[in-house]
């Protein structure tokens, strides 16, 4: 039995728009006005905001088997009952884009999440399939949480889009969550819109390509100010956590802005300044290379440490 849009989109988690075109059915981690705002900040960021990063199918189902026929490639995952079982790698140049999931037992009941790709592409699912008279039911979550940051909460370099610190810990909270990382970006006042996802706790982690690239450090302040009291303004009676920068190999170089110290401080500064929680970054992992993919990125065991270390400050705030 094939799955409607309607069946398809009800199970879901992720995505702030879903369409469905001739190739099949779509998803957005960002509404097409977010990816033309984007688009008018930085051309090349648009390639960060159209893959479907955090998007996942995540239901129960009494199937003794699920088939999911993709159109696109990069990374698909797979977990089955709370475990994680098994990552699929699809080329351009694969001839079967497709996921089949054997099931145990014909009528017990089983807990799947198909994790969609998190960089380069946008997941397409052409058909999806389960057991004629069997059922999918969506799963049932306790909280959403909204992240948007840059390509850290895209979880850049991971081996496994799974390692995502925003998704680890979405599924340690059993949050319905939209992980809007954007590769590359910075604090972008004019990217904050509207797009009918209404979360209880929102993650901001922006920062380090500020420093990077913003001029000024009075930039950056105005940059960040003006984003968050946005993001207040859309989503007001949210719980608001920002993570300040993480530590980064190349601290030490000095900036156009001046010192990375300086620049963690200033956003520190702004946070609190806007009544934000705010999470320390620096801390958040150790700082060795053997935790870093580069100079830049946590590796996976480096984004597992940052998820736990947040968590644990999470405790008696939300």
């Amino acid at each position: 039995m094939k799955l409607t849009f309607e069946q398809i989109k009800e199970i879901t988690v992720g995505a702030v728009s879903i369409w469905e075109e001739e190739n099949g059915v779509h998803f957005g981690k960002c509404t097409n006005a977010q990816i033309e705002a984007w688009r008018i900040v930085e051309a090349g960021l648009v390639n960060n905001a159209i893959p479907t990063t955090g998007v996942r199918f995540d239901f129960h189902t009494s199937s003794s088997f699920v088939k999911v026929c993709f159109n696109s490639f990069g990374k698909y995952e797979v977990k089955i009952n709370g475990i994680f079982k098994k990552q699929y790698l699809f080329t351009r140049e694969s001839e079967n884009k497709e996921i089949i999931i054997q099931l145990d037992g014909e009528n017990a009941e089983n807990h799947l999440v198909i994790v969609l790709p998190n960089h380069f592409e946008a997941g397409v699912v052409a058909s999806f399939e389960i057991a004629d008279g069997a059922y999918v039911r969506p799963h049932v979550f306790d909280r959403k949480i909204l992240f948007v940051g840059d390509s850290i909460t895209q979880g850049f370099n991971s081996i496994y889009n799974l390692s995502s610190y925003a998704y680890l810990i979405s599924d340690y909270l059993n949050a319905d969550s939209v992980i809007q990382g954007i590769g590359g970006s910075c604090f972008s006042p004019s990217t904050v819109l509207e797009t009918g996802y209404k979360p209880d706790i929102v993650f901001i982690a922006y920062g380090t390509n500020d420093f990077t690239f913003v001029g000024s450090l009075a930039k950056m302040e105005e940059n960040a100010r003006e984003y968050i009291t946005k993001l207040q303004a859309l989503y007001a009676g949210a719980k608001f956590f920002l993570i300040t920068p993480i530590w980064r190999m190349d601290e030490d170089k000095v900036r156009e802005m001046g010192t990375f110290k300086e620049a963690r401080a200033c956003i520190k500064g702004v946070a609190e300044e806007l009544s934000v929680e705010v999470i320390d970054g620096y801390d958040l992992i150790p700082q060795l290379p053997e935790f870093m993919a580069d100079s830049i990125h946590p590796n996976d065991l480096g984004f597992s440490l940052y998820a736990l270390n947040v968590l644990k400050q999470l405790q008696g705030k939300i």
